[in-house]
């Protein structure tokens, strides 16, 4: 089996005050990462600036996850090819996410809110449930959206829009509560879950978060 490799992804933002918008991102590749020390990381950056045949006046800054200062990649480029300062920060994305696995293990109450949630999506993205949302929403004149995964590789924008889907759905006259209600209630195999899952998002503090 193949050995999983690390790719380092190098992108930019280029001030085009001739172009219509006045920054410009730009994407100059993905490459594989084969040294994992700073002065090679550090290289390799370099290496990549003279094929596009960047120079370090053209540079303003540069935007890290914490490895790369773990690893003291900025002093490194500034040591061995920067020329004039330039500035290093920790990318906000990383941050963000950083501090949303900080709240998992800190706020008890946050972490049950992600566990109600998965096991409610669980039982609503595929499946007869599913078809029993759809059809629930569509006799109510209401929109049920396609319920949206967690996602332990994406950043805190996706967990965002993850959650405003589910309370889109939730507040929906609630059709999730609605489907799992008629469930529970009925001879179906399916019955025990659903009122373990009642139990769990039929409480003051799950709606006051879903607000």
């Amino acid at each position: 089996m193949a050995k999983r490799s690390t790719g380092q992804m190098y992108a930019g933002i280029l001030f085009t005050p001739g172009m219509d918008s006045l920054l410009t991102p730009v994407s100059l590749g993905v490459t594989p990462v084969t040294r994992h020390a700073g002065d090679g990381i550090a290289q390799d950056i370099s290496d990549m600036c003279k094929t596009y045949s960047i120079h370090s006046d053209q540079l303003a800054g540069f935007g890290f996850d914490g490895q790369y200062f773990h690893f003291k990649v900025p002093e490194k480029l500034k040591e061995n090819s920067l020329r004039m300062k330039v500035r290093f920060i920790w990318d906000p994305a990383h941050l963000l996410q950083l501090a949303d696995k900080d709240t998992h293990k800190e706020c008890q109450w946050i972490d049950d809110i992600y566990k109600h949630i998965a096991a409610v999506l669980s039982k609503f993205s595929f499946g007869k449930t599913f078809e029993e949302a759809i059809a629930k929403a569509s006799q109510l004149g209401l929109a049920f959206k396609a319920p949206h995964w967690f996602s332990d590789t994406r950043f805190a924008a996706y967990a965002h829009g993850m959650f405003r889907n589910f309370i889109d759905n939730y507040q929906v006259p609630t059709v999730v509560r609605q489907v799992l209600g008629k469930i529970a209630e009925s001879d179906d195999q399916r019955a025990g879950d659903a009122c373990s899952l009642l139990r769990r998002i039929r409480t003051l503090e799950f709606a006051i978060n879903m607000l």
